[in-house]
């Protein structure tokens, strides 16, 4: 593993398969070279939850994290809705250079996915893609890039698992 790149944790947060946690720690790190553990549970943060559009308020994910996680790195996995002010949805969010993140799997499970590898392959897109962020990495214009900005699920299936040379680069990888 890279000795700059802190340990992150994952954390359920919501109906989230231990199985899917597995999978993250175990793929991640062909990806991008950290060092990945599966901490406690977390419950959904207090007054997240908006009822007039039936979605969690995404910020509060990450507050809670950093509440209940101080010090430590930490990407949330949640099966719940996110949204931010201003987007109708996000797959996920995360600290530009900070410590935490948070992927909501609602809208990455397409109504056709037959198959659970196209689910799981998607949540690792965006999973890489958020700790990519908090990494310090932006979003990339090149489409096929892992951390090209999605704002369907065509766009994360367009999108390779890896990160394109100049990203790479930036992260001191290639």
């Amino acid at each position: 593993m890279c000795n700059s790149f802190p340990e992150f944790g994952l954390v359920s947060m919501g109906e989230i398969l231990k199985e899917t946690l597995e999978f993250l720690k175990k793929n991640i790190p062909d990806i991008l070279p950290l060092s990945l553990k599966i901490l406690h549970p977390l419950t959904l943060p207090p007054h997240s939850y908006n009822p007039r559009r039936k979605q969690y308020l995404s910020p509060a994910f990450l507050h809670w994290i950093k509440e209940n996680y101080p010090g430590e790195s930490v990407l949330g996995i949640t099966d719940k809705d996110l949204y931010v002010p201003g987007l109708n949805f996000v797959f996920g969010q995360a600290e530009l250079r900070g410590r935490v993140g948070v992927v909501s799997l609602a809208r990455l499970r397409g109504k056709d996915d037959q198959r659970e590898e196209i689910s799981l392959t998607r949540i690792l897109k965006e999973s890489v893609h958020e700790l990519g962020h908090i990494l310090g990495l932006r979003h990339c214009p090149n489409t096929l890039c892992v951390m090209s900005f999605s704002n369907s699920l065509y766009d994360v299936d367009r999108k390779r698992e890896i990160l394109c040379g100049r990203c790479s680069h930036l992260l001191g990888l290639g």
